[in-house]
């Protein structure tokens, strides 16, 4: 698929000049309200505006927030439901992660590319083969549906009892859950002579590196000028979805 039409995040998180929006712990709820309503409802009150991108957009029967920072908030709504946030330019950016990472690499990068290169191989808490998810929702009736990758492996799967209202949106749930998990299994850091092509949320191919070869997905983008113009990536190593 192609890149949406607006820039993230190439040099960090840019925050609202509004410091209530991290700073002021507020007290509301919502009563049978979407994901992206919430969010919109919240971001509207500081005057940004919301990039909601992701089919994943459970609708929830009731939802406090109590004492809470909005910014705190918006960032642990979107964990519970297996979505991404980012700020930019005053904007609230909601991603879904597996889909995101079905794009194509925007580029290739080799050693000769690449100053340096360290990653980390997480063995704990990863690795993944589905997700069962089970909501009974208010009428009654409970919905259950077990998401798995298709992999080969001994299964080992994740629980959720988030909300959701259709078998659609609990395939959708158990993935996102799936994907949050295993992403933290191989990371890596890279650092390459300054470019402005790659932005946060794209995907690059890493090449030469033996089995740490492979699509990764850019977490966060970082440029220096310090003793010439250098770009970090933070990145992790994508898993293959059935």
């Amino acid at each position: 698929g192609s890149a949406p039409p607006w820039p993230v995040s190439i040099g960090g998180i840019s925050m609202p000049s509004d410091t209530d929006f991290t700073d002021v712990k507020q007290s509301r709820s919502w009563e049978e309200a979407t994901v992206s309503e919430i969010i919109g409802n919240i971001a509207q009150s500081y005057g940004l505006a919301v990039v909601f991108d992701s089919s994943l957009n459970p609708q929830i029967p009731f939802l406090e927030q109590s004492e809470t920072e909005d910014m705190s908030f918006i960032s642990q709504l979107c964990e519970d439901y297996g979505l991404c946030v980012k700020m930019y330019s005053n904007r609230v950016v909601v991603y879904n992660g597996p889909e995101y990472e079905r794009r194509g690499a925007v580029m290739t990068l080799g050693e000769s590319n690449i100053n340096s290169f360290s990653y980390t191989i997480k063995e704990t808490d990863t690795d993944y083969t589905g997700c069962t998810v089970s909501y009974t929702r208010q009428d009654g009736e409970t919905i259950e549906y077990t998401y798995r990758t298709g992999s080969d492996r001994r299964e080992k799967l994740l629980k959720s009892n988030q909300t959701v209202e259709s078998m659609a949106q609990a395939q959708l749930l158990g993935q996102a859950m799936v994907w949050r998990k295993n992403k933290e299994a191989i990371t890596a850091t890279v650092e390459l002579m300054g470019n402005t092509g790659i932005c946060s949320t794209s995907c690059i191919q890493l090449e030469g590196f033996g089995a740490l070869s492979g699509k990764y997905f850019v977490d966060k983008v970082s440029h220096s000028l310090g003793g010439g113009y250098k770009t970090s990536l933070e990145l992790h190593k994508v898993v293959a979805f059935d």
